[in-house]
């Protein structure tokens, strides 16, 4: 029980600094891996549970830290979307027609 309790915290340490690092946006992981944790609380040694509540505490900003990008990206779609129409209208040889759209 304590090698798994150690595997998770682990895991749980790489998954917060990947997300605090901008190398995912999805903190499914890191919450699928909390939720085993918790499970396994009660059974843990107190060294263990001292360790989780700290990683608790670093994961809920890398949480709100990827949430943070997430918005960013979702406002900048718009505003990406339009210079991507731009350059495709200013750049393309031929413009593209509806029959085109409709076949794909």
């Amino acid at each position: 029980m304590s090698e798994a309790c150690e595997t998770l915290l682990a895991r749980l340490e790489v998954l917060t600094w990947r997300l605090l690092q901008g190398e995912d946006n999805d903190p499914a992981r890191l919450l699928a891996t909390l939720t085993r944790l918790m499970e396994l609380a009660p059974s843990m040694r107190a060294e263990q549970r001292t360790r989780l509540m700290a990683r608790l505490d670093q994961a809920s900003a890398a949480v709100q830290a990827a949430q943070q990008r997430l918005a960013s990206k979702i406002e900048s779609l718009p505003q990406e979307r339009r210079a991507m129409r731009g350059y495709v209208r200013h750049n393309s040889a031929r413009p593209v027609t509806g029959r085109v759209s409709r076949h794909i």
